[in-house]
């Protein structure tokens, strides 16, 4: 079976997700600056409507080559308008950043035992690079993808199924901060 993605339309960018989304709503919920998707496509269908869409491949969001290679790889999620770098998490209360080894690697043993293998973060490489102090929230950078992810663990030592654990993934520097200062204006000491 041909793999498919969703091409999500971003106030600011265009990505493309391999994620299986059962409606447009959950696309929504999952990126703040949503304003619409098309798909799932295959790639032969993908670039059949870029090029009904756009006069010129010079003008797609997306090149070609770019397209073929996200559906030859393993990717999961590409985002056309750059990538976070792991320093664009500039925590603000409650958020910081994690840098004992020792947590870190208590946080990898049960993100690793939590993800199943149709979670958004399975075989994801990724670095631990922060923590909420008042819920069991760890922020991961993917190191392939260039994102970062808002994780809540449920600390049951088992694996989980479904969407579990939950997580939001942040594909611009816009997002990310929007989110930051939310739960910084909503936390209480």
């Amino acid at each position: 079976m041909d793999q498919k993605a969703n091409y999500i339309i971003l106030e600011n960018s265009i990505l493309l997700s391999k994620k299986d989304y059962a409606n447009w709503r959950e696309i929504q919920d999952d990126f703040d600056t949503y304003k619409a998707s098309l798909g799932p496509y295959t790639k032969e269908e993908l670039i059949a409507y870029l090029r009904d869409d756009f006069k010129y491949e010079s003008e797609f969001p997306i090149s070609i080559q770019r397209i073929e290679s996200y559906f030859n790889s393993d990717e999961y999620l590409i985002y056309e308008n750059g990538k976070l770098k792991k320093e664009d998490f500039q925590p603000k209360e409650p958020w910081f950043i994690e840098n004992n080894e020792e947590i870190i690697n208590s946080l990898r043993k049960e993100l690793e035992i939590e993800i199943h293998e149709k979670h958004y973060l399975y075989k994801k490489d990724f670095r631990i690079i922060g923590r909420r102090e008042d819920k069991d929230e760890t922020v991961l950078y993917l190191n392939n993808d260039g994102a970062i992810v808002f994780v809540h663990l449920t600390w049951k030592q088992k694996k989980e199924d479904g969407c579990w654990p939950i997580c939001k993934v942040f594909l611009n520097k816009i997002e990310l901060d929007k989110q930051i200062d939310i739960d910084n204006s909503e936390y209480e000491i």
